[in-house]
């Protein structure tokens, strides 16, 4: 996409987030399993909720569910982005919106729930963090490089999207490919993508303690 002359730099939502984790969506009215991402939105913590897509089509844009939809001003969910490929659920005419079916209606329910969870996790998780952080404050630069992940690139030729480590380029090239890879597992466009994990052995990425306690 050129925008006024100049490059728009695509970015992969499911790549630019930190404390990415996984769960899944086991809809009582379809037998498929499908993967939900979950991660916090690093730069712009305005811009939070459900990135809906229907065959990789993004259909709805930061839908707010769960804890996002509360109106007081606690701020629970702020920043928190979740993905989900909605390939079981019928859209709109104009591909603005999904139907609203009972289908619908309790994905986002489900979707939730589920986000309620990840947020619960990730602010415990943080707040041990900085229990840490306050008894050895020379390992804050450390947790912040680790919390930013790596940075993924979308290479010209073949468009697979490659990571590179966070740190490699001090400003993002335009135009980029596989062969400028610092990885040589990668540097190739006959390389596959980094493989994620099969759908048929979808398992939550993380374990929600706040649950067992």
């Amino acid at each position: 996409v050129i925008l006024r002359g100049k490059k728009v730099l695509a970015k992969l939502v499911s790549k630019s987030l930190t404390h990415i984790e996984h769960d899944v969506y086991k809809p009582q009215f379809s037998k498929e399993k499908v993967k939900v991402t979950f991660g916090l939105n690093p730069k712009k913590k305005e811009h939070y909720g459900i990135m809906m897509y229907h065959k990789n089509r993004l259909i709805k844009a930061y839908e707010k569910v769960g804890c996002q939809l509360k109106a007081s001003g606690q701020r629970v969910g702020i920043g928190v982005i979740g993905i989900i490929e909605c390939n079981f659920l019928k859209p709109a005419h104009n591909k603005q919106d999904f139907e609203y079916t009972k289908e619908y209606r309790l994905t986002l329910g489900a979707l939730g729930l589920k986000l309620n969870d990840f947020w619960k996790e990730v602010t415990e998780k943080r707040a041990r963090e900085r229990e840490f952080q306050a008894l050895d404050k020379d390992d804050s630069d450390d947790q912040e490089d680790a919390d930013m992940g790596p940075l993924w690139l979308q290479c010209e030729e073949c468009l697979k999207w490659r990571s590179v480590p966070p740190n490699h380029y001090k400003v993002t090239p335009e135009n980029w490919n596989c062969s400028q890879n610092p990885n040589p597992r990668y540097r190739n466009c006959s390389s596959p993508e980094e493989t994620e994990e099969r759908e048929e052995q979808l398992t939550p990425s993380y374990q929600k303690s706040h649950k067992k306690l």
